[in-house]
């Protein structure tokens, strides 16, 4: 022991970088911490890397913490500062509007969805892109596999098409 005295007293000061990369025990429940836990035992992953059930279970404490009020204002401000203006807005509208706003704003999103959603054209619509194009039944049958092959079902079949153009002869 007498040999190592000078070396047990002497002061060893480590690089910043190697404070950086150590923890304690107070981070692992640090919910802003977005770094993994070097301790014992299963590591604490950060928020963005948690399954969707962990992530619910941290959210839990931070709404058991806070009135609706706070929890609005606070998401509002965070979406504008990540530059999501159009969300912040939206936030605000529905939380500050009336109690049906909300619902009417998600129907008419989901009407919208419905009508950019692409659906195949009608017998007619057919009948009049081979007329107006001069498509052969070998064209327009390559343009309908082409179409399919996609997975889209685009153009309906040439005997349906013939069906419907024999309809609008006259009696």
């Amino acid at each position: 022991m007498k040999e190592n005295v000078d070396w047990l007293k002497t002061v060893i000061i480590f690089p910043d970088s190697v404070y950086d990369n150590t923890y304690t025990r107070n981070d692992k429940n640090d919910l802003s911490n977005n770094k993994v836990d070097k301790s014992r035992g299963r590591p604490v992953l950060s928020f963005d890397l948690s399954s969707d059930r962990s992530k619910r279970r941290k959210c839990q404490n931070l709404y058991n913490a806070s009135c609706l009020s706070e929890l609005i204002q606070t998401t509002t401000l965070a979406l504008r500062r990540h530059g999501i203006e159009d969300a912040a807005k939206l936030v605000k509208e529905i939380t500050h509007t009336t109690p049906t706003r909300g619902k009417k704003i998600r129907e008419t999103w989901k009407n919208q969805q419905l009508k950019n959603e692409p659906t195949a054209l009608s017998t007619d619509e057919a009948l009049s892109l081979i007329i107006s194009a001069s498509l052969s039944k070998s064209q327009y049958n390559l343009l309908r596999k082409s179409a399919k092959h996609h997975h889209f079902d685009l153009y309906p079949s040439y005997h349906k098409i013939i069906a419907a153009k024999t309809e609008t002869y006259p009696i």
